[in-house]
C-alpha cells in the first residue's frame, strides 16, 4: 500500500503567547522527529465555527494527516474535529490535558474523529471519564475537606477542578516542609 508521508499542521489560538510556544517550540519539537510542519494556522479567540472550518478545509487541502493544538481548553479541539467529520476529513491528532480528553471531548467529538487520537496526560480528571478513574485516597481527603466546607455534589464528575486543587495545595505544603523556614530579606535566605 502507499502511504502518504506524515505531515504536520497546527491549529493555535491567536494570542502573542500562543503563537509563540507553537511557532518556537512546538513545531521545531515536531520536525526533529523528522515529520514537515506544513501549515501553521492562528484562529482568533473568539471566533466562529466559519473560521475554524475554513481552516479544517485548509489542512484537508493541504493534505496534513497529523494535527496538532495549541489552546487552553477543549473547545477548539471539539469544533475542529467537528468540522473535520462533516468535511469527511480524518486526520490523526495529538492531544493531552490541554484539550480534556476524557471530560469534554470523549462523547462530544465525533468517534471517528478521536479513532486514531494519541495523547499525554497528567490531570486524570481530564484525560479520562470520572467513571473510568479509580479511587484514590488522595481524592478521598479532597473529597472530605471539601464536604465539611459546605459543599455537596452529586457525583465524582461534578468535582472535576478540585481534585487537582488540592493536588496543588499539598504539593506546595510539601515544598515548604521539605525547605524549612525561609524569611524574605530582599532575597530568600534559609534560616
Amino acid at each position: 500500500t502507499n502511504v502518504p508521508k506524515p505531515t504536520a499542521g497546527i491549529l493555535v489560538i491567536d494570542t502573542p503567547h500562543m503563537v509563540r510556544a507553537a511557532e518556537q517550540a512546538l513545531k521545531p519539537a515536531i520536525e526533529a522527529t523528522g515529520v514537515k510542519v506544513t501549515q501553521i494556522s492562528r484562529v482568533n479567540p473568539a471566533s466562529s465555527n466559519a473560521d475554524i472550518n475554513s481552516a479544517v478545509l485548509q489542512f484537508k487541502t493541504a493534505g496534513i494527516t497529523h494535527v496538532f493544538f495549541v489552546q487552553a481548553a477543549g473547545g477548539l479541539p471539539l469544533y475542529f474535529m467537528q468540522g473535520a467529520d462533516s468535511q469527511q476529513y480524518f486526520p490523526r491528532y495529538a492531544l493531552s490535558s490541554f484539550e480534556v480528553p476524557g471530560f469534554f471531548l470523549q462523547g462530544q467529538a465525533p468517534a471517528s474523529q478521536l479513532r486514531n487520537a494519541m495523547g499525554i496526560g497528567w490531570e486524570p480528571f481530564f484525560d479520562l471519564k470520572a467513571a473510568e478513574l479509580p479511587s484514590r485516597p488522595a481524592e478521598k481527603r479532597c473529597l472530605d475537606i471539601v464536604k465539611r466546607g459546605g459543599e455537596t455534589n452529586a457525583n465524582r464528575q461534578s468535582n472535576l477542578t478540585v481534585t487537582p486543587v488540592c493536588d496543588l495545595v499539598w504539593v506546595f505544603a510539601a515544598a515548604a516542609a521539605k525547605a524549612g523556614r525561609i524569611e524574605w530579606t530582599g532575597t530568600f535566605r534559609r534560616s
